[in-house]
């Protein structure tokens, strides 16, 4: 992230990757992620179903914030979905596991 003279890392942050969706909700600014992919070497996508928020203090000397969800039933691996959010919940939909539209 920019400090406003310098480019810092986030200590803990979600693996970089392709094809993911993402939602603002706007009574926080706090922006969510969900699944997408990235290929490995042999050129086979590694799928992802994790959910990331990302939060920023709004100090610059302060560290961007990364955490993990831990989601209870989170939908497939996917990439290419689109997500949603109605103000209470999350929404998932379609997206393709690689070989098949979801």
């Amino acid at each position: 992230r920019w400090t406003g003279a310098n480019w810092m890392a986030a200590s803990y942050m979600p693996f970089s990757r392709g094809a993911w969706s993402a939602v603002v909700d706007p009574t926080d600014d706090t922006f969510y992620f969900f699944g997408g992919t990235r290929y490995l070497s042999n050129g086979v996508p590694l799928l992802y179903n994790d959910t990331w928020t990302w939060t920023d203090p709004g100090d610059p000397g302060d560290d961007t914030t990364w955490i993990e969800l831990d989601v209870t039933a989170p939908p497939a691996p996917r990439l290419g979905q689109a997500y949603g959010f109605d103000g209470t919940r999350f929404i998932v939909f379609g997206g393709s596991d690689g070989r098949w539209q979801l």
